[in-house]
């Protein structure tokens, strides 16, 4: 089939097949591309604080935050939409970040869920869902009929395509509890996590 321009206020743009909005890369398969970026500019920063691995464990601790997770789960809705098998992508650099701040070694035989306690972290599946159960909860308070509208949308609307998921949908038909996924190789299959 022919592909035609699309005119925004009498601008014409080319047809293709992704594109980029506000830091957030789309395909016609979804956020694959994005995932792969996303984990390799947090891979890159983990590296670069490398250096500091013998500082003070906390001070690696907000390190890791500042320079890897937030660079890690940018942006949260979509992120939030993901499979299981998208997010343990993420979750390896978090593991690998894990040892970092505390200086384990992979013959100490600790694993990424005691790593997580250890170091206060919470696994990027359950970390999304909180933070995208926080920007709804806010949208609903401050924008209480645009939340009716998303939350309830109109019987015309399509469906949602396989690859471009809702984030609200997840959050509505979330369980209380939800299930932390980490690499088989390092982690419990599964430990079960309170959403607060």
């Amino acid at each position: 089939h022919k592909k035609h321009e699309v005119h925004v206020d009498g601008i014409p743009f080319p047809y293709d097949k992704s594109g980029k909005v506000l830091g957030l890369h789309l395909g016609s398969q979804g956020y694959t591309s994005h995932i792969t970026q996303r984990k390799a500019i947090a891979q890159n920063n983990l590296s670069r604080l490398y250096r500091f691995r013998y500082m003070h464990t906390e001070t690696k601790r907000k390190l890791y935050l500042a320079y890897v997770r937030s660079a890690l789960i940018y942006p949260v809705i979509p992120l939030h939409t993901l499979s299981p098998s998208s997010i343990s992508k993420l979750q390896r650099v978090q593991n690998k970040a894990t040892r970092f701040i505390t200086n384990a070694e992979w013959h100490d035989f600790n694993t990424s869920a005691q790593l997580h306690r250890q170091t206060k972290l919470a696994p990027i599946n359950t970390l999304l869902h909180e933070h995208a159960k926080r920007i709804w909860t806010n949208i609903k308070n401050m924008h209480p009929q645009q939340y009716l509208h998303l939350t309830f949308p109109q019987e015309t609307r399509q469906i949602p395509h396989r690859a471009f998921l809702s984030s609200k949908t997840k959050i509505l038909g979330a369980p209380s509890n939800t299930q932390i996924h980490m690499t088989p190789h390092t982690a419990s299959p599964s430990t079960s996590s309170p959403l607060g």
